[in-house]
């Protein structure tokens, strides 16, 4: 991102802000590996869903738009995540998530790191159905020459229903944490500082046997952050991810979306100008969701 952000300093920012995420994903590894288990049609619901690894490639889009500024790039990535949501037992929830991306493309470098993992209490009220709540810590950060986004939420706080039969699962919920750290950058506009700041916002799930789908809306509180240099705007996120999993449950096609945007604030350009930043992504590779052989009585 030109002087501050640019290609040097972008790939810095990638490789310090991955100790964190770093440390959710691989906690959601190691505890969706160690509780992956077998399902039949006739087993009680309120068991843990086997984690799901895949790997690809990933294409991908962005046009950034800061005041009168607009500028599009593309970029090839290598991809890897890991995923799992459910319950385990009767009375208790689990969700984790990691995905890591690294490439380049005509913005230069560009990644994305991004995990999360909570864990709580599940109150069912109808066979297959109740619903929860669940404390726990997630932390990303991605970008290229033209943007930087980065975040640490802890705690991360999630509550919401959910259905859950096999591998068929629901979930709407609600989410909150605050933002300990954290950047926004769109090149042309003030970096804006995400630290100590109130983050919330909405989610729906959705995944089978052959689908993985999640559309949320989260917002990023600035208003106890006023400066004079910067009026305190929210910083705005939407994102959409659609996965199928094809032939034998492998071959893997994911298709994502993500706006996030602050708005104008009566700045139409300049370093105070609102910015938006629009990413798609279409990720083709291979995926397997573990379990331990099916064991005859």
């Amino acid at each position: 991102m030109a002087s501050s952000l640019g290609p040097c300093g972008s790939l810095g920012r990638l490789r310090r802000g991955a100790r964190a995420s770093a440390l959710a994903s691989g906690l959601v590894l190691v505890l969706g590996a160690s509780r992956a288990r077998a399902f039949d049609d006739d087993e009680k619901p309120g068991t843990l869903s086997a984690p799901t690894v895949f790997i690809g490639g990933r294409t991908t889009m962005t046009a950034i738009q800061s005041g009168t500024r607009r500028e599009t790039s593309y970029g090839g990535l290598f991809v890897t995540s890991a995923s799992f949501h459910g319950t385990q037992g009767t009375y208790s929830s689990l969700r984790g998530s990691f995905i890591g991306a690294i490439g380049s493309g005509t913005a230069t470098v560009e990644g994305w790191l991004r995990g999360a993992l909570t864990f709580g209490l599940l109150l069912p009220l109808l066979p297959r159905r109740g619903f929860f709540a669940r404390v726990g810590f997630g932390g990303e950060l991605q970008g290229n020459a033209n943007y930087y986004f980065s975040r640490l939420e802890i705690p991360l706080g999630e509550v919401g229903w959910q259905y859950v039969e096999g591998e068929r699962l629901i979930e709407v919920g609600v989410r909150s944490a605050p933002v300990l750290a954290g950047l926004y950058h769109v090149e042309g506009t003030h970096p804006r500082s995400l630290g100590i700041s109130p983050e919330y916002g909405a989610y729906f799930s959705a995944r089978t046997v052959g689908l993985r789908s999640e559309i949320s809306a989260v917002m990023i509180d600035q208003s106890s952050r006023a400066a004079e240099d910067i009026p305190p705007r929210p910083v705005q996120m939407f994102r959409i991810l659609i996965c199928g999993f094809g032939i034998g449950g492998a071959l893997t096609m994911c298709g994502d979306g993500q706006i996030m945007r602050v708005p104008s604030g009566g700045y139409s350009e300049g370093p105070l100008a609102g910015s938006r930043v629009f990413y798609l992504g279409l990720t083709l590779g291979i995926g397997q969701t573990f379990r331990p052989p099916r064991t005859e009585d």
